[in-house]
């Protein structure tokens, strides 16, 4: 069975990791790899996929022999006191399955092995998810307290500004304190968005099971928005979906478990036979016998009943899931588009209008033209376009981490 192993290929980009002295730069193509070497859950799948195997192998194992020793006759009454009737049996006996049982059995371990293994899949898909959009939420921190800084600067400069005009008598001091506690928010602004990058990079490093973040900043084009697939392109990959293919493993574990059901009609025979030795006479004796189960039709009934049941449930409920999964599809397709027309339009139009506003503002305030209240809005506005492209372009390929979980295979991004 394939491993559906989701490599995130959305931004290019590096990890800077530091290993003891050395300082190693790894892609992010790389860095998915890592995750997959030393995530400890990760490795608790592969010792899950191991004991699956395991278990298909017992499952075709056919009846062993039985060796059977027996001794009698060494004590009793009557004619056999003091043990002058001593005899010893030694016989083997086999147990024939009919109908091709152990065969079926390891069919049906098989299919259950693979129904597992397509479960261990989806969570494979979903701890290198994780592990794309943790990346991309670091990629998105660092670019915010860029502009966190150039906020705080802005601000800084504006209340250079605005002391400058209290001084000359053309500001009043209200006008001085405003400007004071928007510098103090915008300090604490930068400092919380700090933190919150440090947790962000502890929550990664614990990917692949390290309580410590040895690694430098996490690069990557967060701006550089690969082409989007039309939307039937990617439907037609939805069969690689686990869950959709674990249907599929179900509609034919189904089959046999009513193959399985359906041999149990024919009885198994015990076949035994050996040789008994008499202690008195020395002579030896041969026996067969055979033993057959009766009534064995009808008590197969009931597990061929309950066969054909659930073979009738696995094309409903796979017929259910792609309905699901073609609405979830389609949902995430249009986000992915309005993220990039979002990210098109601001940073085509919306910022260079903000920031050209903002400069006439700062022009004017510096002339007596604008009030300080007119030149705050101006300012919060253009940092708000700059914070609102930022989410776009890191939503767009958020989106399409979760396109690609959905597939449960990479969108081709020329990377």
């Amino acid at each position: 069975m394939r491993i559906l192993l989701l490599v995130i290929t959305l931004m290019q980009g590096s990890f800077v990791f530091a290993q003891g002295s050395v300082v190693k730069t790894i892609s992010l193509e790389q860095l998915i790899i890592y995750v997959l070497e030393k995530n400890p859950e990760l490795k608790n799948f592969d010792l899950e996929s191991g004991a699956i195997a395991a278990r298909i192998r017992q499952a075709g194992l056919t009846q062993p022999y039985n060796l059977t020793l027996e001794a009698g006759g060494f004590s009793g009454s009557g004619a056999y006191e003091g043990g002058g009737e001593q005899e010893t049996t030694i016989s083997m006996a086999k147990v024939l399955e009919l109908g091709g049982k152990p065969g079926l059995r390891e069919d049906l371990a098989r299919y259950e092995g693979m129904l597992l293994q397509s479960e261990l899949d989806a969570k494979r898909l979903d701890v290198l998810s994780t592990a794309g959009l943790a990346f991309i939420q670091i990629v998105e921190k660092q670019e915010n307290i860029k502009i966190l800084n150039d906020k705080l600067e802005i601000v800084k400069k504006t209340y250079g500004m605005v002391k400058s005009r209290v001084r000359s008598g053309r500001g009043s001091m209200a006008e001085q304190q405003r400007i004071e506690a928007q510098l103090a928010d915008a300090e604490l602004e930068l400092l919380h968005t700090k933190h919150s990058l440090k947790a962000a990079r502890l929550q990664l490093a614990t990917m692949w099971g390290e309580a410590r973040t040895d690694f430098g900043e996490a690069k990557a084009e967060l701006f550089l928005l690969k082409p989007v697939e039309d939307f039937e392109v990617l439907l037609t990959r939805l069969e690689d979906n686990p869950d959709l293919v674990a249907l599929n493993t179900a509609e034919r574990l189904s089959a046999s478990r009513i193959n399985l059901a359906l041999s149990r009609r024919l009885p198994d025979i015990e076949l035994s036979g050996g040789v008994r030795t008499f202690a008195a006479t020395g002579e030896q004796s041969y026996f067969f016998s055979a033993s057959i189960p009766l009534g064995t039709g009808s008590r197969s009934r009931p597990f061929r009943d309950e066969a054909r049941i659930r073979s009738h449930q696995a094309p409903i409920n796979y017929q259910q899931q792609r309905l699901a999964l073609h609405a979830a599809l389609f949902r995430v397709y249009q986000e992915l588009i309005h993220a990039r027309d979002a990210v098109e339009i601001f940073r085509s139009r919306i910022v260079p209008l903000a920031q050209k506003s903002l400069d006439k503002y700062l022009s004017g305030y510096a002339q007596g033209r604008y009030s300080l209240f007119e030149l705050s809005e101006s300012q919060e506005s253009l940092l708000s376009a700059r914070q609102r492209l930022l989410s776009s372009a890191a939503n767009y390929h958020r989106y399409r981490i979760e396109i690609e979980r959905l597939l449960g295979s990479t969108i081709a991004t020329g990377v």
